[in-house]
């Protein structure tokens, strides 16, 4: 009887705190079935409520079940396992001896439908297929919150012992290891929630003035060191929003500096304190990310100003579209590489300003304004007179030694060289849009 009370009581909390129709659809699962006694795993799954682990749940589920069983996030890291011994099952060993799948493994669960079928089903269901499941069959339920599937309860269930006994027993275990999880992530979250808002409005373009910036970041005491880099990435498959939650788990290991956001089905990433020699290795991890993952991504030049962001989530987005026009097979477009192509097949209209510009442009300007120099009206003149050194020279009252240094400056500091076809076409069409701007355009 006092057992009884207790369960009475467990429930009356449960209903006060998660809403009467879902007390009503876990006290009908508790009906389904002869021999396992649901009502007893429901009582003790109810125990663990609230301050439990999913640890001590998959423990008790194991004691009905009688099955190795376990739970992971939707990115596949272990959120628990019982028994805590290895079962001659490879996948799953893997799980129980690194807490975590990795980049392969998870995308052969994408190409072989297992990641996928989370979509497809709402109640528990056996799957058998895959090179993942083929000889390791598993009863999978799903843990949602709000909806949204945030993780898997495995059961290791051999096909021909599935049953509506299992399936149904799994869907307890799921639904209550769903309202275990929701409260763990909570209490997890409340320290990302102000900086995730932050970035929100950032990236939307709600922040536009240097005091909505100060307030943010006095507010969530969350400040980005500069310099940042926008990506923009994008992916053509099913399922793509568990595919970018992987993809971040694992980014964050090799970026850990960075903060994201899906907006209009593109995962937007900011990455701040960027340090300019580790580009190069930045660049290259990041390739081979995407390349595990089959997503495509845009990304901006190096920026100091937060305000700024939307003239680099525009780079972000016309490297992407432009890089995957022309040159389908990779998965890093750097907005350098394509800004004149995105400049000719949008119009300088089109695209903010900033983004007409060649990276030089804006390299040699901060120069100028920091040390007073005239590099800038040297690549005017050197443009404009096609790189006749005599010309120039005289152009510009300097002597030709002169002018030989302000160019291997200008190609020092810029990194790239002027003899290069594509940047000075670039720079051609930028001087002249800007003559044209000015009204001094020479058109002899």
């Amino acid at each position: 009887m006092p057992g009884f009370v207790q369960m009475h009581k467990k429930n009356t909390a449960l209903y006060a705190k998660f809403g009467r129709k879902h007390c009503i659809m876990m006290a009908e699962m508790t009906k389904r079935g002869k021999r396992m006694d649901y009502v007893r795993l429901y009582h003790d799954l109810l125990e663990l409520l609230p301050n439990g682990s999913i640890q001590e749940l998959m423990k008790i589920a194991y004691q009905h079940v009688h099955l190795p069983i376990l739970a992971t996030d939707v990115t596949y890291q272990l959120l628990g396992i019982y028994p805590k011994e290895k079962s001659g099952k490879p996948y799953w060993d893997l799980l129980l001896e690194k807490g975590k799948y990795d980049t392969k493994t998870i995308m052969e669960l994408y190409e072989d439908e297992i990641m996928q079928s989370a979509d497809q089903n709402e109640r528990p269901y056996l799957v058998d297929w895959g090179r993942a499941a083929h000889n390791e069959p598993k009863i999978v339920g799903l843990i949602k919150v709000n909806g949204h599937t945030e993780g898997f309860v495995s059961l290791l269930c051999k096909k021909e012992d599935c049953s509506e006994e299992l399936l149904g027993a799994v869907e307890i275990i799921a639904k209550v290891c769903s309202i275990l999880y929701q409260e763990k992530r909570l209490q997890s979250n409340i320290a990302k929630l102000q900086p995730k808002a932050f970035i929100n409005e950032l990236l939307r373009g709600k922040i536009n003035s240097r005091e909505q910036l100060l307030q943010w970041q006095q507010n969530t005491a969350f400040y980005l060191e500069g310099d940042y880099m926008i990506l923009m990435i994008e992916g053509q498959m099913e399922s793509v929003d568990t595919i970018y939650a992987n993809f971040c788990a694992k980014l964050s290991v090799i970026i850990p500096t960075q903060l994201s956001l899906i907006h209009q089905d593109a995962l937007f990433v900011i990455i701040y304190d960027v340090r300019i020699k580790q580009i190069p290795l930045l660049r290259s991890n990041l390739a081979s990310l995407l390349s595990d993952f089959h997503l495509q991504c845009g990304c901006s030049i190096c920026f100091n100003d937060l305000l700024q962001c939307q003239a680099y989530i525009e780079q972000a987005r016309y490297a992407l579209k432009t890089g995957t026009r022309h040159d389908p097979g990779q998965s890093l477009y750097e907005y350098p590489s394509y800004a004149l192509l995105s400049l000719i097949e949008n119009g300088s209209k089109q695209l903010m300003p900033v983004n007409s510009l060649h990276p030089i442009i804006t390299s040699i300007q901060a120069y100028d304004k920091q040390h007073h120099s005239e590099l800038y009206d040297t690549l005017a003149c050197y443009v404009y007179l096609n790189g006749e050194t005599a010309l120039i020279s005289e152009r510009l009252h300097i002597h030709r030694n002169s002018l030989a240094y302000r160019l291997r400056k200008i190609e020092e500091i810029s990194g790239y060289s002027l003899k290069n076809f594509r940047t000075l076409l670039h720079l051609s069409i930028h001087f002249y849009l800007a003559a044209q701007k000015e009204g001094i355009l020479d058109n002899k």
